[in-house]
């Protein structure tokens, strides 16, 4: 017996989810890296990281959808609106970064699910690898985020024992 509840997308959804997405998280990933790189190389660095791997899984997912005949499912690298806006990028203190790369987890997150439950609704034998590779890759970028905010209190919690 099939479980209703389960979600049963079209491949062509299941790309332009996907796709949506990526070109979301690319630009997010692209603003910070760019905002970030005068006073914080290092994070600007693991942004402009985040925003290749991104590249790489759209294209990833392009080719998926080439080969199913569904190209025109796949987001161009088009502006497309992100929920971090640019009144929300950090100014220069360590505060508003710590709160911007926050905002990129809490995104980052919601990616994760949403790349899961696209994996777990796939029907398309072809696009299961492409599936996989994506939900493998929204869990490494929720890894490297709380990585680096965990370093960032560590940091933080440093300082101020030694300013005691």
């Amino acid at each position: 017996m099939n479980d209703l509840r389960t979600l049963t997308l079209l491949p062509q959804e299941q790309l332009d989810l996907a796709s949506h997405l990526e070109t979301q998280a690319l630009q997010r990933y692209r603003r910070l890296a760019r905002h970030l790189r005068p006073r914080h190389p290092a994070i600007s660095r693991l942004m402009a990281t985040l925003g290749q791997e991104c590249a790489y899984h759209l294209a990833s997912l392009r080719e998926a959808a080439e080969s199913l005949g569904l190209s025109a499912c796949i987001d161009g690298e088009k502006d497309v609106p992100t929920s971090m806006s640019r009144r929300c990028l950090p100014t220069s203190d360590d505060g508003s970064t710590g709160k911007a790369v926050q905002e990129a987890l809490v995104a980052a997150i919601d990616g994760r699910r949403l790349a899961h439950r696209l994996l777990e609704a796939n029907g398309t034998p072809e696009l299961e690898v492409p599936l996989l590779a994506f939900d493998k890759h929204k869990q490494t970028e929720c890894r490297l985020l709380e990585e680096y905010l965990a370093d960032g209190e560590r940091h933080m919690e440093s300082r101020a024992a030694q300013a005691s």
